[in-house]
């Protein structure tokens, strides 16, 4: 990989799509996403698993709504499963579908702007191949 973080959207997608190439090739558990912190906006991170097309996150009840107004445009993917452990206040949602990167790409860049409300010019870093 070249570069570990993006700022615009294509640098961004463009980012995902090597990291998740890369992950392949490393035949890595996860490949982890996370949106940079600034004292505004707390930790926000999505998880890629290649084998099986699974994304992983945690959201609040009401970034889950805004997941689910997201996911009607990617009728590819579905969540498969959500768990909230009692003493948590988020829920963990698991995602799973098969597209082709680049789409796979976009829906994670506005996960974390439409459902983590990022602002258009956040910084994604890739934490984790």
């Amino acid at each position: 990989m070249s570069q570990f973080a993006g700022s615009s959207s294509s640098e961004r997608q463009s980012l995902i799509v090597e990291a998740i190439d890369a992950h392949r090739v490393r035949e890595s558990q996860y490949c982890t996403f996370e949106a940079e912190q600034t004292e505004e906006k707390t930790l926000a991170w999505v998880q890629y698993r290649a084998v099986d097309g699974l994304l992983n996150l945690d959201c609040t009840p009401e970034e889950r709504e805004q997941l689910t107004d997201v996911l009607e445009t990617y009728p590819e993917l579905s969540i498969t499963e959500q768990t909230q452990p009692e003493d948590a206040e988020g829920i963990n949602i698991r995602i799973q579908g098969y597209t082709d990167d680049q789409r796979l790409a976009e829906f994670i860049d506005i996960i974390f702007q439409r459902v983590y409300e990022q602002d258009e010019d956040y910084r994604l870093w890739v934490a984790e191949i």
